[in-house]
C-alpha cells in the first residue's frame, strides 16, 4: 500500500511539474491588425523574465471584443498557459512600473491616456471624480495642452486652443446669446442677415437692406 501511494505521489508531483505557472515577461514585438490582407489579431512576442525564453505572437486578452489599445514594445505583461501549456500562452494583464508610471490622477478619475509612439505626445480623456470630463490634446507636463474641450459638471462647455476652431455643416443653429470678446465677426462671401419683430435687416458688403418678414434658417 504504502509503495502505491508513494508512486501515485511521484505521479502527481510530475505532473505538477510539468505545468507552467503564471510568469512576468516585457513584450518585445508588436503584430496589430493592420489590414485584411493579414491574420494577426494582435497578438505580441513576449520575452519571460528570469528565463531568456521568448514567446512569438501571444494573444492578448481584451475587455470586450471590438476594443483596440495596443501594447508596446517594453510593457510589463502577465503571461498564463491554458491547461499549463508552453505552447498555449495568453497575455492576460499588464502593469505600470517604474520606467513607465501612471498618468497623474485623484481618487475616483478615470483617465484614458494616448501615448503617440516616438515623440512623447499624450493625449488624454479624463472622467473626473466630481463629472467633469476633460479631453486634452498634446497634454505637457505643467497641465497646459494645445487644445483642451471640457464639459464641466455643471453642464458648460468649454473649447480652448491657440489655433483656429473650424465648424463645417450645412446649417449651423445657435439658440440663444452669441457673445464676442475681444474679437471680430467676419462673414466672407455671404450675407448677415439679423431679424426682429417681423422684419429683417440684411448686410451685404457695404450695403444694409430693411425689409418685412423674418431671416430664412
Amino acid at each position: 500500500m504504502t509503495s502505491m501511494v508513494e508512486l501515485i505521489r511521484s505521479v502527481v508531483r510530475r505532473e505538477l511539474t510539468a505545468l507552467r505557472p503564471p510568469a512576468l515577461g516585457v513584450v518585445t514585438g508588436v503584430h496589430p491588425h493592420t489590414g485584411d490582407s493579414d491574420d494577426f489579431n494582435d497578438e505580441v512576442d513576449v520575452q519571460l523574465q528570469h528565463e531568456g525564453l521568448t514567446l512569438a505572437r501571444v494573444p492578448v486578452a481584451v475587455t470586450q471584443p471590438g476594443s483596440v489599445a495596443p501594447l508596446k514594445n517594453g510593457d510589463l505583461v502577465l503571461v498564463q498557459f491554458l491547461a499549463g501549456s508552453l505552447a498555449q500562452p495568453l497575455v492576460t494583464a499588464c502593469f505600470h512600473h517604474a520606467d513607465d508610471r501612471p498618468p497623474v490622477h485623484a481618487d475616483g478619475d478615470l483617465v484614458i491616456e494616448h501615448r503617440v509612439p516616438g515623440d512623447g505626445t499624450r493625449n488624454q480623456l479624463r472622467f473626473g471624480a466630481d463629472g467633469t470630463i476633460r479631453i486634452d490634446r498634446d497634454l505637457a507636463d505643467d497641465g497646459t495642452a494645445k487644445a483642451t474641450v471640457v464639459l464641466t459638471k455643471d453642464g458648460n462647455v468649454e473649447v480652448s486652443t491657440d489655433t483656429t476652431v473650424e465648424v463645417t455643416c450645412q446649417t449651423l443653429r445657435v439658440k440663444g446669446d452669441v457673445v464676442v470678446d475681444n474679437g471680430n465677426l467676419t462673414v466672407n462671401d455671404g450675407i448677415l442677415r439679423t431679424g426682429h419683430s417681423g422684419t429683417t435687416t440684411e448686410i451685404d458688403g457695404t450695403t444694409i437692406t430693411g425689409k418685412p418678414g423674418t431671416p430664412n434658417a
